[in-house]
């Protein structure tokens, strides 16, 4: 079985908008409309993140219309490729398991770095959203998985184990539906938090993203395609970026070239799409106003930013 997931999650959530309001109320209705409006119809985006200090890189990628992706870092590579089919394993051995389904949220791991996948999830599926207050030129969302994590909210029984302890979500949006913040500790946090960095050689909403905060990670690449090209979402090619990545971060730091795995320029002309670290970085949303943010995990479960983020709390 081939599950598809990205655009046409989108469209059926049109078939379901005029009961939202009915179902969940005017200001819910009203943000998740909004931002349905907000995400466009195809584009695809490749980012590198790379540590400020030591080795460490991660590479992501997703696809809007087909709701492909991958995400590669020195350890693992997951991914989905134009067709629905997905692939997970290690580039340590170059082995990397291909599975005849791809199991819908598994892009979960991207959500802090291309949150793109998360928000399209949201509009699909407003279940999720527990709550939407209005505050200052903006609006504050909770979002709550209830057997911990959005992956698992996708099973086919997705009804949460007894004892299961639900993972909370809570992210800010400007007035024009850009993220300014995502906390998963409090919506104190997530309606003070500084806003994040995000790159603007992309649509915002489908651009990669780094914390502003301690400045451990910086945005190293980003290249933006108006339709995709399959090709680099392809288990082989992916697979081949994530094992020149364990190589490359094998060797010594001076050693290590500049340009990140999937960094190609965009379609448009040389350089074209490409992150210029001194031009592009901004806390604001651009004339678009189409923009996310978010937080850059070192793990894929996040555990170290939940370590960092309680100690500043501490602090304060």
């Amino acid at each position: 079985m081939v599950i598809r997931t990205g655009y046409a999650m989108l469209l059926l959530s049109w078939l379901n908008g005029a009961s939202i309001a009915h179902a969940y109320g005017d200001i819910k209705a009203e943000f998740v409309n909004r931002l349905r409006d907000r995400i466009p119809p195809e584009g695809a985006v490749h980012g590198v993140i790379r540590a400020t200090e030591g080795i460490g890189e991660v590479a992501v990628g997703y696809d809007v219309q087909s709701g492909a992706w991958y995400r590669i870092d020195g350890y693992a590579v997951r991914g989905q490729d134009c067709s629905g089919r997905g692939f997970s394993g290690s580039p340590n051995f170059r082995q990397v398991e291909t599975h005849d389904f791809a199991r819908a949220g598994a892009n979960e791991c991207l959500d802090s770095l291309l949150p793109i996948a998360l928000l399209i999830d949201l509009v699909a599926r407003p279940e999720l959203i527990r709550d939407v207050e209005r505050i200052d030129a903006g609006y504050l969302v909770h979002v709550e998985f209830p057997d911990g994590s959005r992956e698992k909210a996708h099973a086919p029984d997705s009804s949460p184990h007894p004892a299961a302890t639900p993972s909370r979500l809570w992210l800010r949006f400007d007035d024009e539906c850009v993220v300014q913040f995502m906390s998963f500790l409090s919506p104190e946090e997530a309606k003070h938090g500084q806003a994040l960095i995000r790159s603007r050689s992309a649509p915002p909403i489908l651009a990669p993203v780094v914390d502003a905060v301690g400045a451990s990670w910086k945005l190293a690449s980003c290249s933006y395609e108006p339709v995709a090209d399959c090709e680099k979402f392809d288990r082989a090619f992916v697979v081949a970026a994530a094992v020149e990545l364990k190589v490359r971060l094998a060797r010594p730091l001076a050693t290590t070239p500049a340009a990140g795995p999937l960094s190609a320029p965009s379609p448009g002309g040389a350089g074209a799409g490409e992150y210029d670290p001194g031009a592009e970085l901004s806390n604001r949303g651009t004339a678009l106003g189409l923009g996310v943010v978010g937080l850059v995990f070192v793990s894929m479960g996040g555990a170290a930013w939940l370590r960092k983020r309680k100690s500043v709390a501490a602090a304060e």
